[in-house]
């Protein structure tokens, strides 16, 4: 197995008096930072700047309110963020935001039998498989952040292969996602990116 970080992971920020903990942290895209501040703290993006002086003048990014909150990180970089009445103090933080280069690759007869045609796909996608015995198949699509947008299929199939159309759902925006199938020989991941509709 290669790397696995199709489904997220959150993570937890406390405060220890005028302290984050952890005060630096490194995550991967699409996991989710959970702030759990007493009711005088909150928590603001900052300029990486504003964070070395100990501002507290926002960037506009992400702004946790008082007691806490739930962000979710997309993109890469590394997000520097600060107490707004406590910055002076020195209470600040930074969250380092890894790309996820690689998905669950397993080495099984199952990840070598899975393809997806078109791909970027907009309105259907076409998925092949193949199964060296008759078995359950189910096929879903995960969004980044590894919840299931869609299921395709949850039936009984035949040995051999199998190509199977299905229809996108009209709610799913253009992004990168997750095609996973799972069977009883095991289970395969790959990225399908749905363009524009």
């Amino acid at each position: 197995m290669i790397a696995t970080s199709v489904f997220s992971t959150t993570h937890t920020v406390t405060n220890v008096g005028t302290t984050f903990s952890p005060a630096n942290i490194t995550i991967n895209v699409g996991d989710s930072v959970k702030f759990d501040l007493s009711n005088m703290h909150d928590a603001i993006e900052v300029t990486q700047d504003v964070y070395n002086t100990n501002g507290n003048t926002s960037n506009g990014g992400f702004k946790v309110p008082y007691g806490g909150g739930t962000i979710v990180f997309t993109n890469a970089g590394t997000y520097y963020y600060v107490c707004e009445p406590h910055a002076h103090l020195g209470m600040k933080g930074t969250i380092t935001v890894n790309a996820v280069t690689n998905i669950i690759m397993e080495k099984s007869a199952v990840q070598q039998g899975l393809s997806m045609f078109p791909n970027p796909a907009i309105d259907f996608v076409n998925i092949r498989f193949r199964l060296a015995n008759n078995d359950k198949v189910n096929i879903y699509l995960y969004d980044i952040t590894g919840r299931i947008v869609q299921n395709f299929t949850s039936s009984d199939y035949s040995s051999g292969e199998s190509v199977q159309l299905f229809n996108l759902n009209e709610n799913i925006t253009a992004g990168r996602y997750f095609v996973r199938l799972t069977s009883s020989a095991g289970s395969a991941t790959k990225p399908l990116i749905i363009l524009k509709r």
